[in-house]
């Protein structure tokens, strides 16, 4: 279990870095209000999901390729088409 802090809400309106600083250490943070404690403050830990790697799946050993038109530049034919119904 991490050690626990406790500061006043005027420590946390007044002194927000030092309570940054302790959360970045790991700590969690219980702030008091009129001397009793109100609330706890944790850090939040990142998310575990896992983004997609896009070279990998679209790169030159993928098996998903991009739609070739007669010109050769599927984004040019796209754009023009677009143009054309507008």
């Amino acid at each position: 279990m991490f050690p626990m802090s406790t500061v006043s809400i005027s420590d946390l309106r007044t002194s927000f870095r030092t309570v940054e600083a302790l959360l970045n250490a790991g700590e969690e943070v219980w702030i008091s209000k009129r001397g009793k404690p109100f609330a706890r403050i944790t850090l939040e830990t990142p998310s575990s999901e896992v983004l997609t790697d896009f070279k990998a799946r679209f790169g030159a050993k993928s098996s998903i390729k991009p739609v070739q038109t007669k010109s050769g530049k599927p984004l040019e034919s796209f754009l023009r088409s677009r143009d054309e119904e507008r």
